[in-house]
């Protein structure tokens, strides 16, 4: 028996149309970079935003692979690399150039005379020793990124990339605003969910962050990290009893997996049997 690459159901021999969602029977699921998250264009054999060959690509109902092992206090991150969303940038310190520059202006908010820059080069002020071509190198590439969503405002590339990069930095607002902005535009791609759902728990927006991982489970039924993230909010809410059944719902899923075991001692841990 076939699945709908839309919403997973299991469909009947013969069926021409999903009868959950709508989906014709036998459409392409969606497919995204493993590298990036972007998501492909149809046919495509290289990605077009980090150019990992299609071999690199991942269907939303293969996604969690290569998930973190502690996952007690947090959420499985996207299957993507930082790394490859900045691609442009590889060879350079890419993080303290994003710290520094995305944080800059909130400290300095008047800019830098010329005087001011005209000193030896390489070195920050700030003493962090970041490298000032690269900060100069990571501000170009956003301002790039911001100019084509002026042009398109449903460029995936440039939201998935700004998004990322103000995660990086810790400004997690700006983040959540570029990854519900992508998520409209490709609404199951998981691992941008569990990234927007992640933010949120971590701001304690934990009604939103239930929330994005309910979509998840619409888009992929029974992931497991998703379930499990579930217990995670639930209990943090203080519904024990609600926490304990998503637990086990990750232990019926894959009872001999790694994820079942950390359920089984989180459900240990609540107190449940």
């Amino acid at each position: 028996m076939s699945q709908c690459a839309n919403c997973g159901t299991e469909l009947p021999k013969g069926a021409k149309f999903c009868s959950n969602c709508g989906e014709k029977a036998g459409a392409a699921a969606a497919s995204f970079c493993r590298e990036c998250g972007a998501e492909l264009k149809p046919n495509a054999q290289f990605c077009h935003a980090c150019g990992q060959t299609v071999d690199g690509a991942y269907l939303p109902d293969k996604a969690g692979e290569n998930e973190p092992e502690d996952l007690q206090t947090h959420f499985a991150p996207p299957a993507r690399s930082w790394q490859a969303i900045l691609l442009p940038l590889i060879g350079i310190p890419v993080i303290i150039a994003i710290l520094f520059l995305l944080t800059y202006k909130q400290k300095n908010p008047e800019p830098m005379s010329q005087a001011q820059t005209a000193g030896p080069a390489g070195r920050a002020e700030d003493g962090q020793g970041t490298d000032m071509a690269a900060m100069e190198k990571v501000s170009k590439q956003i301002e790039k990124y911001k100019s084509d969503l002026k042009a398109n405002p449903k460029d995936t590339t440039a939201l998935l990339a700004l998004g990322s990069m103000y995660e990086i930095a810790g400004r997690f607002e700006e983040a959540a605003d570029y990854f519900r902005r992508y998520l409209e535009v490709a609404p199951e791609n998981i691992a941008v969910r569990m990234s927007l759902a992640g933010i949120y728990y971590n701001d304690a927006k934990r009604q939103q962050a239930l929330n994005e991982l309910q979509q998840v489970l619409k888009h992929q039924p029974n992931y497991d990290y998703a379930m499990f993230n579930l217990g995670v909010v639930y209990l943090a809410e203080g519904q024990k009893d609600e926490a304990i059944k998503w637990w086990r719902k990750v232990m019926e899923a894959d009872p001999s997996g790694e994820l079942a075991q950390k359920a089984r001692e989180q459900i240990q841990a609540a107190g449940g049997e």
